[in-house]
Parts: structure tokens; C-alpha cells; sequence
């Protein structure tokens, strides 16, 4: 179980978490904390009994040992400067910089990084409608590499297909290749900043409702969820955060996986 400091606001509970759910079991753990973090077990005993504090520089020293990113280190650091802090104007100081922290790391833009750039003209082309994009992402199964199999597959004309092929190849997305048709190892994705988002999203919530129209109840490649809620701030954030951790190992994921059927996924978290 990966245990994330972001969804922490006191360092000792996220301590004792990652010691209860330590893959490798906690025998000896504490003690190999301890000589991470320079201190004497008994020493961190008392630290995660609320009787001590960590330092900055035994914290700073046992980021390595935790598996802490550069960010993440700078989150621990942050907690515990929260959790020292004298005052109330600090600790709102602390808390505010942790806040600014999370918004920077739940913008999607900067999780999962394009590999590939467009010019403006041709991503207006590309996301114009939801079947250019399936297409380019098609072509990766070796079934799908021509026009008539594609044109058959999404019930389209033939003509349209060859002109998105056409110009999936003018962009150097895709390549043309003894008849058919091959990917290219790049991927794409929108930000948040562009003018073409909305589009984006609406063409596939379109695509959704034309799938809960033709839903069948033993329908099993599937799955649908809505659901409204109420929730505490700080249990908002915690639920973004999952769902961007969530959505990197989903990449990773896809990375890595033989091309056999074409999926769509989309997620909506929003305020009322």
C-alpha cells in the first residue's frame, strides 16, 4: 500500500501509518527509521508518542529511507514546521504554503506530461470530434490499421476515416507503412489553460450518453458512477489528491499494456 504525505496534515500520523502498512512487515523497522533519521529508537518512540519533535535535518535525512520525492521532502519539512510553530499567524503561514503545495501538485498538467506538442491549428482539427482521437489511439491494435477495418469497427464513413488518417500522418502522430497505418509513441494531452477543453469534454459526455443509452444490464466492460455528497475542505483535497494518484498509476498502467480493445475514462469532481 503506497502511503502519500500530501494527504497528511500531522507528520506523526503519516509516520505511523507508513510503519502499520509497510510492505516488508515492522520487524526492526522502527530501529532502521531511527538510524535513518539520526536519532535513538527510543528517541523516535516518543516522537510519534506526541512527547518529541523530529528536527528539520532528521527529517530532511530520513526522506530518502521513506522514499520521499524532492516535493514530498518539502512537504514533510512543512508539516512539522506547521506542527512547531508557536503562534497562530505561523502556523496559518505553514498551512497557507501546504494549501499552495497541493493546488500545485493536483494540477494535472504538470502529472501527466505531454510528449508530444501540436500547433493550435491542428489540435482545433484533432479535437474537433471524440473519433480522431479514438482513431490515433486505435491504430496500436494491430487489427485496426487500416481504413476499411476502422471505418467498420465505429460505423463511419470511409471517407471521414481516411481523412483523419490523413491527418494524423501530416502531424506525425501515426505513420503510413506497407498499407497500414502505425502509431507513434507519443500521447497527448490538453491542459487545463486551453481554449479547446470544454470541447474536449463535452464531445466525450456525449460519447457517455450514447453509451447509458445503449447500456445493457449484463453489460460487464462497463462502469458507471455518480454520486453527490457532502465533505469537509481538507477531506475534498484529500479526495482530489486520490483521484490524481489514481489517474497517474492509470497512465502508468495503460503505458505498459498490450493494445487489445479501446476504453474511454473520464472523471468529474466538482463543487455544487
Amino acid at each position: 500500500m503506497h502511503v502519500s504525505i500530501l494527504n497528511y496534515k500531522d507528520y506523526r500520523e503519516f509516520l505511523r501509518t507508513w510503519i502499520e502498512t509497510y510492505p516488508a512487515g515492522r520487524k526492526g523497522l522502527k530501529k532502521a527509521l531511527a538510524l535513518a533519521c539520526a536519532c535513538q529508537p527510543a528517541y523516535l518512540t516518543r516522537i510519534l508518542k506526541k512527547d518529541a519533535h523530529l528536527s528539520l535535518e532528521q527529517a530532511y535525512a530520513c526522506g530518502p529511507f521513506l522514499k520521499l520525492s524532492s516535493d514530498e521532502v518539502d512537504f514533510f519539512i512543512l508539516l512539522i514546521q506547521f506542527d512547531r510553530a508557536a503562534t497562530a499567524p505561523l502556523k496559518r503561514f505553514f498551512l497557507e504554503k501546504m494549501n499552495r503545495m497541493l493546488t500545485d501538485q493536483l494540477t494535472l498538467e504538470k502529472k501527466l506530461q505531454s510528449k508530444k506538442h501540436i500547433r493550435l491549428s491542428e489540435q482545433e482539427q484533432y479535437y474537433r470530434s471524440w473519433y480522431v482521437a479514438v482513431i490515433h489511439v486505435m491504430v496500436t491494435i494491430p487489427q485496426f490499421r487500416t481504413a476499411d477495418a476502422l471505418a467498420h469497427y465505429l460505423n463511419l464513413p470511409l471517407r471521414e476515416i481516411q481523412s483523419v488518417l490523413d491527418f494524423l500522418q501530416s502531424c506525425r502522430l501515426i505513420e503510413k507503412k506497407d498499407h497500414q497505418y502505425l502509431p507513434k509513441k507519443v500521447r497527448l494531452h490538453l491542459g487545463s489553460s486551453s481554449p479547446l477543453i470544454q470541447r474536449n469534454h463535452m464531445n466525450w459526455r456525449i460519447k457517455t450518453l450514447e453509451a447509458l443509452q445503449n447500456l445493457r444490464a449484463s453489460e460487464d466492460k462497463t462502469l458507471h458512477y455518480s454520486s453527490v455528497f457532502t465533505a469537509s475542505e481538507q477531506d475534498l483535497l484529500n479526495l482530489k489528491q486520490m483521484i490524481v494518484d489514481l489517474l497517474q498509476r492509470t497512465e502508468k498502467t495503460i503505458d505498459v499494456s498490450p493494445a487489445h480493445l479501446v476504453h474511454c475514462l473520464h472523471i468529474d469532481f466538482f463543487p455544487i
